[in-house]
């Protein structure tokens, strides 16, 4: 009886651990918690799963609250795990949000933010690995 427990027991945490298994990101450009001291072209997050396209969505929330204008978000030919979304124009001083959606192979959409700070006004943006909290 007891090597039957173990057995099912066994069989139902091998089955459950894809259920798990969903992609989360990995970097991003400007990154997390980043001062950002030029012009920022685009967004590029890059996740542990290739995304997919059609259900994935990027969002940029500016110092006041409202919507930042983005071009449409597509996967990086030449890196298909990260998804780019094209700033359309320039970003002022301030705190911004980045608001993310992502589906994977399973289609389980899984869903982020982060806020970087754009502080003047050179011509890079820092690319940094998400910290878990």
């Amino acid at each position: 009886m007891r090597a039957v427990a173990l057995a099912a027991l066994t069989a139902l945490l091998v089955t459950a651990r894809p259920a798990f298994a969903h992609g989360r990101l990995k970097t991003a450009s400007p990154g997390p918690q980043s001062r950002v001291t030029g012009v920022v072209r685009s967004l590029r997050l890059t996740f542990t799963e290739r995304p997919e396209a059609a259900v994935s969505a990027i969002t940029l929330v500016g110092p006041n609250g409202g919507s930042v204008p983005l071009g449409t978000a597509a996967l990086d030919p030449r890196d298909p795990m990260t998804l780019v979304a094209p700033v359309t124009r320039g970003l002022g001083a301030g705190r911004y949000e980045v608001r993310w959606q992502m589906a994977g192979r399973d289609g389980h959409p899984v869903r982020g933010t982060y806020t970087f700070r754009v502080v003047g006004s050179t011509s890079s943006a820092a690319t940094a690995p998400v910290r878990r909290t």
